[in-house]
């Protein structure tokens, strides 16, 4: 008996080990600042899976996608604010990031 509720004990722990890495999310966020006259904000998210993307100070956009990489882009408030994006996949560090349009 023992050797059965070990055995399955073993599987159980694969199994997590196995699927926690699938259920990662993946995220990037900060806060951009675009004081500038004529400089609006926003947000740039390289990305795989499923997107939420929210421009500097702006509203969230939900985008369905798959192991395709797509360059998502989200405009922002006059002002900036905070930002974020999130994958259920994989984000590209680099590039994904806020600005400003014209001067900043």
């Amino acid at each position: 008996m023992r050797r059965a509720g070990a055995a399955f004990a073993a599987v159980l722990l694969l199994t997590i080990a196995v699927a926690s890495p699938a259920a990662a999310v993946v995220s990037k966020s900060g806060s951009k600042t675009c004081y500038a006259p004529n400089s609006n904000s926003y947000t740039v998210g390289l990305a795989n899976g499923n997107v939420n993307i929210k421009g500097p100070g702006g509203t969230t956009a939900y985008y369905v996608g798959d192991s395709t990489w797509v360059t998502r882009t989200r405009a922002g408030a006059y002002g900036g604010g905070s930002w974020f994006v999130n994958s259920d996949r994989s984000l590209n560090d680099p590039g994904t990031y806020a600005g400003c349009t014209g001067a900043v």
